[in-house]
């Protein structure tokens, strides 16, 4: 009875990963549902016992995408972002991460993550400081690190995920953050 979930969580992997390659040479609305599962090496019958449609499926990978990248960055003991750790998964998932996040091929999935880094944010924030709305503050600060964080992506020669991560505590902690009291020196 095990079988069946780790098969299809296997199955679930290969359509990702799948769709990902393609997506890196076509756009989202020329991608159908033969070619992702001629990419993945598996039968319709188990995309179709999986989802209804593409639709479906396009609708619960970007979910599992947004909450297993948004759970890397979300810090686990003070709920503070942890860029290191997210760095390191980014630096692990790179090519994947770069089909989706890259050249607006599917700008449905990036305004989604920034939807939920802009509530995380929000959360963070709210009743900390008085002087720029919560908001505001947040928007600037997710525009700010998406935008760091795909300039990383599209790199030829990426910096390290430490780095990065340093880069991002630095801008945040000791620049905008500090000069509205949030941390101190």
């Amino acid at each position: 009875m095990d079988m069946m979930p780790q098969r299809s969580d296997l199955s679930r992997q290969s359509l990702k990963e799948a769709f990902a390659r393609l997506l890196l040479v076509k756009s989202i609305d020329q991608i159908n549902v033969r070619e992702i599962v001629n990419e993945a090496q598996i039968a319709r019958s188990t995309f179709y016992r999986n989802f209804d449609d593409k639709a479906d499926f396009l609708e619960w990978l970007q979910n599992d995408l947004v909450a297993e990248t948004s759970g890397r960055f979300i810090g686990r003991w003070n709920h503070e972002p942890d860029f290191t750790d997210f760095y390191q998964y980014a630096s692990k998932n790179r090519n994947f991460m770069r089909a989706f996040l890259t050249d607006q091929r599917w700008p449905q999935f990036v305004d989604s993550l920034q939807n939920q880094a802009l509530k995380h944010y929000q959360e963070l924030l709210k009743g900390a400081q008085h002087e720029v709305p919560d908001n505001f503050l947040a928007a600037f600060l997710v525009g700010g690190h998406v935008n760091m964080f795909l300039q990383w992506l599209k790199s030829e020669h990426p910096l390290a995920p430490a780095q990065m991560a340093q880069y991002h505590r630095r801008l945040g902690e000791n620049g905008v953050l500090q000069s509205l009291h949030l941390f101190s020196k």
